[in-house]
């Protein structure tokens, strides 16, 4: 009797944890999540004018301190400078998508701040006229033509443009600072998998 006894409690145990872990992740997901349309410069003013209690009731924050709040902030506003930006749009629940000039996207700013130029691709490359096509206005982008998110703004890039996956706070503050951002674990000094 006593190791039916031990059996349900080890079940009631396991039904426990597997309520409480389902629910963590059900919050994860809400964090972060697009709730509005946003326009790029707009996006650029929120993010400057920010404040870190703005974002203390938000599902899933981690951000130490305001210290490490500010650190993300500057390393947006600085990522988005002088990056040219024609429209923008909601790709799904948490990606937003700004299409970026080919020429200023921030992959290619130099130390000084200038933006490197595009290397052409090369010649062996362009021996048919629609992959000449495809690599000098960037193809199609994978995007339709036409299509539009749930706000009414296309979903498409124009020739010179490339979709860019928007960096924002909501994100950024799932993480105990800057530098756990950047590591692929999600915390520093972790070899675990990132929080999803």
């Amino acid at each position: 009797m006593k190791k039916l006894a031990d059996k349900l409690k080890s079940g009631y145990w396991k039904l426990t944890v597997a309520l409480i872990v389902a629910w963590l992740s059900m919050a994860a997901h809400g964090a972060g999540e697009i709730r509005e349309y946003i326009a790029y410069g707009q996006f650029l003013e929120n993010t400057q004018s920010a404040q870190l209690n703005e974002f203390l009731e938000e599902p899933g924050i981690q951000v130490s301190n305001v210290r490490e709040f500010e650190r993300m902030k500057n390393h947006i506003v600085q990522h988005y400078a002088g990056v040219e930006v024609s429209n923008s749009f909601v790709r799904d629940e948490q990606t937003m998508v700004d299409c970026v000039s080919i020429g200023t996207q921030p992959s290619l700013r130099q130390t000084d701040g200038s933006f490197a130029q595009v290397a052409s691709p090369p010649q062996l490359l362009l021996q048919e006229d629609e992959d000449r096509e495809a690599l000098t206005s960037g193809g199609d982008n994978m995007l339709t033509r036409g299509e539009e998110d749930a706000y009414g703004n296309e979903k498409y890039c124009r020739q010179g443009f490339i979709p860019l996956r928007r960096l924002r706070l909501e994100e950024m503050v799932q993480f105990e600072s800057l530098d756990a951002f950047f590591n692929k674990y999600g915390e520093l000094n972790s070899r675990a998998f990132p929080n999803t």
